[in-house]
C-alpha cells in the first residue's frame, strides 16, 4: 500500500490537552488521516496503529513503542493519545525530551490487524517537550496546505457576479489558540479578497487581508472583482498567503494557484481584438464607408469599444449579453449618418472571424412630401 506521512491533509496534528495549564500530562494528542492507494480517505474503519519514538533521527534507537486500535471518522481521521497505548517497548515517562531531537514513526494496518506497514517518519515539534519542562505555554503552530479534494480555482470574469472561494486545508495544531491574520499577495489586478472581519455583524471587508477569529475555524474568503467597468487580466496566478499572529509571528505560508479566464472573450471575440476593416454592407447609404478601418478594444469582461464606426470618427460601446450565441447590443443614442439619415438601433452578432452589425436607419426623404421611413442594413467588419 502507498501512504505518505506529513504530506497531506493535517496528517500529524499534535496538541496538549486543556489540562496542560494546571497539570502537565504524560501523553499528547495525535491525529492522522488514513488514505487508500488512490489517495482517498478511508472513513469509518478500524485501523491498527503502531507508534515509535526515535532518538536523534529517523533511523535512531527506539526509545518507546506502543500500539493502538482506533476507528476513523467520516473524514478518514482518527485521534489517539500517544503515551496511552499498549506498550511494546520503553517507558514513555522516562523519555528525555530535552536531550536532542526526537522523531516519530507511524505504522498502519488498514484492515485493523497487526500487520503494520510504515507510513513515514518525521521530527516531533515542540508540544511533547512541554511534557518534560512543565511549561504551560507552547509556541503556536498551525498546519496549512492545498486542498486534497480537487477544486475549481477558476475565476470567470465574464459571469454576472464573478467570485472565487479560497479553499485550503487549515488546522490549529498547538499552543493556546488566538486570532490568525492572513495577508494575500500576488492578487490579479482589479481584484480583492472579500472577508468577514466582524464575526458578530458579518461585515464584509474588501482588501487583501483576512482573519481567522480564535485561530481555529476559518471563514470563507472570496476573490472578487473590484470594478466591473475595468478589465481584469486573464492568466494563471500564484497567490501567496502569509499566516501571522497579532504580534507578527509568521505561522505558515501557502502558495495558492488560480486561473482567471474570460469565457466570453475566448468564445466570442478573442481573435477580433485589434484593427478591423469594414469589408461590406448591403446599404448604398453606407457604401462610402467600405474599406474604412476601426479598432476593437476590450473595456472589461463584457464590454467592447469599436472606434471610427462606419467611418464617422465616433466610437460605439458594445455589450455582450449572451455567451451561447455571442449576441450583443450597442447604445447609439441617435448616431447621425448625414443630414437625412440617423441610426436608430444596432444589433450585433460576434463570431471568431467577424462582427456583423444589423442597423436600423431612420431616413427623411429629400422630398418633403414623402413620409420618413426605416431601412435595415447589414455591415460586416473583419
Amino acid at each position: 500500500m502507498r501512504f505518505y506521512f506529513f504530506a497531506l491533509i493535517f496528517y500529524i496534528l499534535l496538541g496538549l490537552s486543556d489540562t496542560l495549564q494546571s497539570q502537565v500530562p504524560q501523553a499528547f494528542n495525535f491525529q492522522s488521516l488514513v488514505l487508500n492507494e488512490e489517495g482517498e480517505p478511508i472513513p469509518n474503519q478500524e485501523i491498527g496503529i503502531q507508534i515509535e519514538i526515535l532518538d536523534a533521527d529517523i533511523t535512531g534507537d527506539i526509545l518507546y513503542a506502543e500500539t493502538h486500535s482506533e476507528s476513523t471518522n467520516s473524514a478518514g481521521v482518527y485521534t489517539i493519545a500517544i503515551g496511552g497505548g499498549n506498550i511494546l517497548a520503553g517507558d514513555f515517562q522516562s523519555i528525555s525530551w530535552l536531550d536532542g531531537n526526537k522523531y516519530i514513526a507511524l505504522y498502519h494496518d488498514v484492515t485493523g490487524g497487526s500487520n503494520y506497514q510504515l507510513v513515514g517518519a518525521n521530527q516531533l515539534l515542540s508540544v511533547p517537550y512541554a511534557l518534560a519542562s512543565g511549561v504551560s505555554q507552547v509556541e503556536p503552530l498551525i498546519y496549512v496546505a492545498e486542498n486534497l479534494i480537487e477544486v475549481d480555482n477558476t475565476l470567470d470574469v465574464s459571469e454576472s457576479n464573478p467570485r472565487l472561494n479560497i479553499a485550503y486545508l487549515y488546522r490549529w495544531i498547538q499552543g493556546i489558540p488566538e486570532d490568525v491574520f492572513i495577508e494575500y499577495s500576488g492578487l490579479p489586478d482589479n481584484t480583492y479578497i472579500e472577508s468577514y472581519y466582524d464575526p458578530d455583524k458579518q461585515q464584509a471587508i474588501l482588501s487583501n487581508l483576512d482573519t481567522i477569529y480564535g485561530g481555529q475555524i476559518p471563514k470563507v474568503a472570496r476573490l472578487r472583482i473590484s470594478d466591473a467597468t475595468l478589465p481584469t487580466p486573464v492568466g494563471d496566478y500564484l497567490i501567496n498567503l502569509i499566516f501571522r499572529t497579532e504580534s507578527g509571528t509568521t505561522l505558515g505560508t501557502l502558495d495558492y494557484p488560480i486561473r482567471v479566464i474570460n469565457t466570453i472573450t475566448e468564445v466570442c471575440y478573442d481573435n477580433l481584438i485589434g484593427n478591423l476593416e469594414l469589408i461590406s454592407t448591403d446599404c448604398e447609404e453606407l457604401t462610402p464607408a467600405e474599406g474604412s478601418e476601426s479598432e476593437l478594444i476590450q473595456n472589461n469582461a463584457n464590454q467592447l469599444e469599436l472606434t471610427n464606426f462606419i467611418n464617422l470618427g465616433e466610437s460605439i460601446t458594445i455589450e455582450v449579453f449572451d455567451i451561447e450565441t455571442c449576441d450583443a447590443i450597442a447604445e447609439v443614442g441617435g448616431l447621425i449618418l448625414n443630414d437625412s439619415t440617423e441610426i436608430e438601433n444596432i444589433e450585433i452578432q460576434l463570431s471568431e472571424e467577424q462582427i456583423e452589425f444589423f442597423l436600423e436607419l431612420f431616413i427623411e426623404p429629400s422630398n418633403e412630401t414623402d413620409p420618413p421611413f426605416t431601412k435595415s442594413c447589414q455591415v460586416i467588419y473583419r
